[in-house]
């Protein structure tokens, strides 16, 4: 595609490639020096060669200026007057001023060879990018040919005037902890270094507020597990004994779970003190995260925030007192406690004239909008489903109104932890999570009670939620976007004649994994959770053999279309390999991994004694019939397993009419196995329900390194908070061998 300016405005800037320059004054921030870098990389692609980068203007040519410099204010531009994060795009004559706030120490260039971004204000970089997007046509989708769309171009232009760009959201932050980028044959720096300017190029965030369990950053178990036990939550102890939750020092959330009505609050109130009035860590005695040996401030403290969230996983401290502040009617059993202590320490902070901030999150056991009042200087984090839970009926109403309430609360807006990753219980391996409407939906509606969100989004592949991204960081930008016209382009420039073919896949796989795949919402523990689909279900319910034959003829369509055309051409080739490829290889293999015939063989095949669980003589049935029971068989392991040594548990299984007993919806036939107190949760299992034809499972493990005389291991099948009937046949427990040093 070539493009050629025609028809402009006599006071049109006209970038034209053999008379124009990018300006980087000698004063000029590194931000604007990497800016130059990033638009001279699309020049070069669309002009077939870079502009000259000159630190004073040439006579006669048209000057870009980047940054802020001696030129740009003499236009008037005032880079101090802007806000965060915001810049100017001022052309005229033969002049375009591309400016905003920069890091004078923010050597972005070498961050991102490094792959990590941080904070550290860009907004001229911001500014360049937009540039580029609004007057040359360009689309960042991701970093890459095939994920940055640059028209071929002889010039363009840039109409006359000045235009100001602020984002919509000052929290615009991604969890980018996944298997990318793309492609994926690229070595872990460069995996790095491709995120790292994915970030750059979506515009994320340049300042972040600490808000996430910050006591664990005040060093409590060091400081005061011997002077002050009393501080620490009273728990049962693996004898069902209460006692301190005392140890020297942090290594777990569950080491330093703190006992909320004693004298800890106090001792936070002086680390807040010291540490917002610019006394060193050492005068508290709080030991630095990153100096061996030395002290600091952790990352609870930033700026003017210090975070005063308590553990991940608070539980209930059994002291007399912390039992009589807790409201035992409520799920959020915390609430009252937790914000009546925010408050106090915050209230004692303005008393003395203490200027900062205090952070907090709405987080189980405490994330109800308290009674008590919240002075000004407390701000509020809201933990919410986000996207996900668009796939179910009520639950976005919900987390709305209780964003509503908390802005309502505090008189200002919140901003938001979300959660729509795939890891853990929502792992799924193979299915892509790409659902750009739903996080569409979700964030937008937002935007009147929020200023942004942290989106934790874990997952394990780059490419599966690259739209999802590049959608969040439009909205962040402009509250009025048109989502649906930012789709119809992105299929439109990625993929030319085969627009209509790859839309349809995508919104396919949309409604796969929002309707099909996150399935069963229910109230749990620490709110509305979703039972995720098996493997089981996954590939032979879900991604069958048909639907993937339908996707194949999709792109054997896509591809012909835009056989004569090669960008379009590799673009398509790219998802089918990236998308429908890799799900082929994970069905596949699960398919042929779970055949009943392979379970039976190997159960057939094993010698005398290498099988550690008694002898089959047939099928064991399981069944349950009526609301409440529930059936296992467990298998005792004691005295039969080696410590620090590899297993293989397998066998056969089928099910008949399994469904969940309402309302406790996360029910179902599990497969489960402990080792004293450790809990191993075979990869990939998850809950099984249905009809399931006889489907072989195997799973390995391995043995914690010791294993006391009061070690008691069993492994089970069963069917919890469930009805229906479930068989089991050809169990194995097998020994392979010790286990593998980490790192080899």
């Amino acid at each position: 595609m070539c493009l050629s300016v025609a028809g402009c405005d006599s006071s049109d800037v006209v970038i034209q490639s053999g008379s124009a320059e990018i300006v980087v004054s000698a004063g000029a921030s590194p931000v604007a020096a990497f800016a130059a870098e990033e638009m001279n990389g699309v020049f070069e692609r669309a002009f077939g060669r870079k502009l000259p980068v000159v630190k004073v203007p040439t006579p006669g040519r048209t000057s870009i200026f980047l940054g802020d410099c001696e030129e740009s204010r003499a236009a008037g531009i005032d880079v101090s007057s802007l806000g965060l994060d915001a810049f100017v795009i001022q052309a005229g004559g033969n002049r375009v001023f591309i400016a905003g706030r920069d890091d004078p120490k923010l050597d972005i260039a070498a961050t991102v060879r490094r792959g990590w971004v941080g904070d550290g204000e860009r907004a001229t970089l911001f500014g360049a990018y937009e540039f580029l997007e609004r007057h040359a046509g360009v689309r960042f989708y991701f970093p890459g040919e095939i994920g940055t769309v640059v028209p071929r171009l002889r010039s363009f232009r840039v109409p006359a005037g000045s235009v100001s760009v602020a984002p919509v959201f000052t929290v615009r932050n991604l969890y980018m902890q996944d298997d990318g980028p793309v492609p994926d044959e690229t070595n872990a720096a460069q995996r790095a270094s491709w995120k790292a300017l994915d970030r750059c190029r979506l515009r994320l965030q340049t300042r972040s507020i600490p808000c996430c369990h910050g006591q664990r950053g005040f060093s409590f178990p060091e400081r005061f597990h011997k002077t002050h036990p009393e501080y620490f939550a009273l728990l049962k102890d693996k004898d069902g004994v209460p006692r301190r939750a005392v140890v020297d020092k942090s290594r777990t959330e569950f080491d330093s779970q703190m006992c909320h009505t004693s004298g800890v609050w106090d001792e936070m109130y002086l680390d807040c003190k010291a540490y917002l009035t610019g006394k060193p860590a050492k005068s508290r005695g709080i030991r630095s995260d990153w100096k061996k040996d030395g002290f600091g401030w952790n990352r609870n403290c930033k700026g003017r925030f210090v975070d005063v969230m308590p553990q991940d996983w608070m539980q209930q401290c059994l002291c007399e007192n912390c039992q009589k502040a807790y409201d035992k009617t409520s799920k959020q059993w915390a609430t009252e406690l937790i914000w009546g202590n925010t408050a106090r320490l915050a209230r004692r902070l303005q008393e003395v004239g203490v200027d900062g901030i205090v952070t907090q999150m709405a987080y189980s056991p405490n994330r109800d909008v308290p009674k008590c009042d919240l002075p000004s200087n407390v701000w509020v984090m809201v933990a919410e489903t986000g996207p996900w839970g668009e796939a179910c009926p009520g639950e976005p109403e919900a987390e709305i109104a209780e964003v509503r309430r908390w802005a309502e609360k505090l008189g200002h807006k919140v901003w938001m932890w979300t959660y729509p990753h795939k890891f853990g219980n929502k792992a799924t391996p193979g299915a892509p999570d790409m659902a750009p409407r739903a996080w569409a939906k979700f964030y937008k509606r937002t935007i009147p009670y929020s200023y942004g969100a942290f989106c934790e989004s874990e997952g394990e592949k780059a490419v599966f939620h690259y739209l999802n991204y590049y959608v969040f960081s439009r909205i962040a930008w402009d509250a009025d976007v048109d989502v649906e016209a930012v789709l119809a382009e992105h299929f439109d420039r990625m993929f030319g004649a085969a627009a209509p073919e790859m839309a349809q896949f995508y919104a396919d796989l949309e409604e796969k994994w929002t309707k099909e795949v996150l399935f069963l919402w229910h109230d749990g523990e620490y709110g509305k959770d979703c039972r995720v689909s098996s493997d089981v279900r996954l590939w032979r319910n879900v991604y069958t053999p048909a639907v993937m034959d339908g996707w194949d003829r999709l792109f054997d369509m896509a591809e012909d279309k835009v056989a004569g055309d090669g960008e379009s051409l590799a673009r398509v080739r790219f998802m089918r390999r990236e998308f429908l490829d890799y799900m082929k290889s994970i069905g596949g293999k699960f398919l042929a991994e779970s055949d009943p015939e392979l379970g039976r063989s190997r159960y057939r095949s094993l010698a005398p004694g290498r099988n550690l669980f008694p002898p089959q003589t047939g099928p064991r049935h399981l069944v349950v019939t009526n609301s409440g029971e529930s059936a296992s068989l467990n298998f005792p392991l004691a005295g039969k397993l080696k410590p620090n040594t590899r297993y293989r548990v397998s066998g056969v299984f089928r099910l008949k009419d399994v469904r969940p007993d309402a309302p406790l919806y996360d029910g179902g036939c599990w497969f489960d196995g402990y080792v004293g107190k450790w809990r191993w949760f075979p990869k990939g299992c998850a809950v099984f329900s249905g009809t399931v034809d006889w489907t072989y499972r195997a799973y390995e493990f391995t043995t914690p390194p010791e294993m006391g005389s009061k070690t008691r291991p069993f492994f089970g099948f069963g069917m919890k908070r469930a009805v229906g009937e479930a068989w089991i046949d050809c169990l194995s427990l097998e020994e392979l061998g010790p286990a593998v040093p980490s790192g080899s």
